[in-house]
């Protein structure tokens, strides 16, 4: 790769089961608002993980459309916590958060 920053097969794989275990917690943090109970609600968020595993930077990109739900959203992300990352590295996300189960992005 380019001046050698590629990731091993392995490291891949750490930083995958990493990111599943991010959306596993935001998920059980996540307490839906009152009274919103459309499965069909989602927000893009942007967010930075630090090398730690600190998350900042939350930002709704696009809007579910109700605020109360977007609030919501950036409010699991302030109660999430990360161990450090296996890469060591910091970098920007995006996450497509809804009220389903299934997995999107």
């Amino acid at each position: 790769g380019a001046g050698g920053k590629a990731l091993t097969r392995d490291e891949q794989d750490l930083l995958g089961s990493y990111f599943a275990m991010l959306k596993a917690r935001l998920k059980e943090n996540h307490v839906p608002p009152p009274g919103v109970i459309s499965d069909r609600l989602e927000a893009r968020v942007e967010f930075y993980v630090s090398a730690e595993g600190t998350l900042s930077r939350v930002r709704i990109l696009h809007s579910s459309g109700n605020s109360d739900f977007d609030d919501s959203v950036l409010e699991a992300f302030r109660h999430t916590q990360m161990p450090p990352r296996p890469d060591h590295r910091g970098d920007t996300h995006e996450l497509i958060f809804n009220m389903r189960d299934e997995d999107s992005e």
